[in-house]
C-alpha cells in the first residue's frame, strides 16, 4: 500500500532516549516470538499525556485531554488486549497516540500497532515505548525511499543499498536501537516488493532481478553486526495479481525472515476498474502462496481495509466476512495466521483515482460490524 503523505511516517526521536527496561506487559497475551517490555510509571504518564493530547480518529471527533491526571485515569480505563487467538492490530498516523481511542471504540486494545518511517527519519522511540508498555507489539514499516516522491528515485535503487551507499543511515538507526537497549519490535522492511509502485520493486526504478534479496540481506546483516537480536523482520508482499512478481523469487530465505505478511485491499468498483472483492477471493491465493514459499513462518495480514459500501455491497458486511474468513483460515491451518492490522487512514489512492476513507469507523454501521466481528472470533 502506498502511503504518499510524508506525515504518515514516524516522528524523529531524540538521540538521548533511555534504554528500555524489560518487564511483563500490564495486560494482554504475547504475540508469538515477541515479548513485551516496559518503562517507568512517570514515563508512562508523560507519554499517555502527550498521546491523549493529540486529535485522534474517533467516531465523534472529540480530541483527547492533555493533563497528566486525565491521562493516567484514561490509561486505567482503556480496555486490555483480547485473549482471542486471531489478534487485532491497527495502522494509524499517530501509532500509540491513537490506540486508546481505537481500544475504547471496539472494546479491546490493539495487539499490534503499526507506523511508517522512510529512509530520511529515525525511529520514534517514545511511540515504541508506549506500545510495548501496553503489552502490544510495535511494528515499524521501514521504507527505502523519500515518502511521496514516487517509484522512480534513482538514489534509492536496490543497487545503492547493496553497495553500501545507505550504510551510514542504516547504521544510525541500528545504533539508536542499541542505545535503547535492543527493544523487541518488528520491522516490516520494504513491503509490497512484488508490486511495481515502490522504488525497491524489481519492476521499477531501474532495479535488476535478484537485487531485492541481496539488499534485504545486506540490511539485516548490518543490524546483526551491531549485536541487535530482538528485531523480528517481517517480509510482506502484496496480494498477487496479473502484474505482481512471483513471491518465491523475492524471498530472502528462512534465516533472514522472522515472519511473513500479506497486504490486500478491497478497492470496490466506484470510479475504479477494480471490482468489489469478497474476502475469500482477496486473500485466498496470497495466503496459500505465502504458506508454500515460507512453510515455517507465521503469517500476518499487515494491511487491509475496504472502501465504503457500493450499491448492494456493504463495507460493514465485508468487515465481518473478512474477520470470519481469517479466523477460519487460522483455525484450519493450526494458527498460521496470527492476526491482522486494519489500515485506519483517509487518503488519496492512485489506483482508485479518489480519496478513500479506509477507516473501520467511517460509519456507525462499519464500527458496529468491527465490534461484532472481533467479539465473534475464536
Amino acid at each position: 500500500m502506498k502511503v504518499i503523505d510524508p506525515a504518515s511516517g514516524l516522528r524523529v526521536a531524540g538521540s538521548g532516549s533511555a534504554p528500555l527496561r524489560r518487564r511483563e506487559p500490564r495486560k494482554g497475551p504475547r504475540i508469538p516470538s515477541l515479548r513485551a517490555g516496559g518503562v517507568s510509571a512517570a514515563v508512562v504518564m508523560a507519554v499517555a499525556s502527550v498521546c491523549l493530547g493529540l486529535t485522534v480518529l474517533t467516531q465523534d471527533g472529540v480530541a483527547g485531554q492533555d493533563s497528566v491526571a486525565a491521562a493516567a485515569g484514561s490509561y486505567a480505563r482503556t480496555p486490555p488486549i483480547s485473549n482471542k487467538e486471531l489478534k487485532f492490530g491497527i495502522t494509524t498516523h499517530n501509532g500509540a497516540g491513537d490506540a486508546d481511542a481505537v481500544a475504547r471504540s471496539v472494546g479491546e486494545y490493539p495487539a499490534m500497532i503499526q507506523t511508517y518511517v522512510d529512509f530520511s527519519r529515525n525511529f520514534d522511540m517514545s511511540n515504541i515505548r508506549a506500545t510495548i508498555d501496553h503489552g502490544a507489539v510495535p511494528i515499524v514499516t521501514w521504507e527505502p525511499w523519500l515518502a511521496g516522491k514516487g517509484a522512480n528515485q534513482p538514489g534509492f535503487r536496490l543497487a545503492t543499498i547493496i553497495d553500501g551507499s545507505h550504510d551510514a543511515y542504516i547504521s544510525s538507526v541500528a545504533d539508536q536501537l542499541v542505545a535503547a537497549g535492543d527493544p523487541e519490535l518488528s520491522i516490516r522492511l520494504a513491503h509490497e516488493m512484488n508490486g511495481y509502485w515502490f522504488p525497491w520493486s524489481e519492476q521499477a526504478n531501474g532495479n535488476q532481478s535478484g537485487e531485492y534479496v541481496r539488499a534485504w540481506r545486506h540490511i539485516i546483516d548490518l543490524f546483526r553486526s551491531k549485536g541487535l537480536r530482538n528485531v523480528t523482520w517481517i517480509w510482506s508482499p502484496n496480494a498477487p495479481s496479473a502484474r505482481t512478481q512471483d513471491m518465491a523469487s523475492l524471498y530472502p530465505g528462512s534465516r533472514y525472515v522472522g515472519q511473513t505478511a500479506l497486504d490486500a485491499y478491497n478497492f470496490g468498483n466506484r470510479d475504479s476498474a477494480r471490482p468489489w472483492t469478497p474476502a475469500d477471493q482477496l486473500f485466498g491465493d496470497g495466503l496459500d502462496e505465502l504458506a508454500r514459499v515460507a512453510p515455517d513462518k507465521q503469517i500476518l495480514v499487515a494491511e487491509t481495509a475496504s472502501v465504503e459500501s457500493v450499491g448492494s455491497n456493504s463495507k460493514a458486511e465485508w468487515i465481518q466476512d473478512m474477520v470470519s474468513y481469517l479466523d477460519s483460515w487460522h483455525n484450519a491451518k493450526a494458527g498460521r495466521i496470527y492476526g491482522f492490522l486494519w489500515f485506519n487512514y483517509v487518503k488519496f489512492e492512485g489506483p482508485a483515482n479518489r480519496t478513500v476513507d479506509w477507516r473501520f469507523d467511517s460509519t456507525p454501521a462499519d464500527l458496529q460490524a468491527m465490534k461484532d466481528a472481533l467479539r465473534k472470533r475464536s
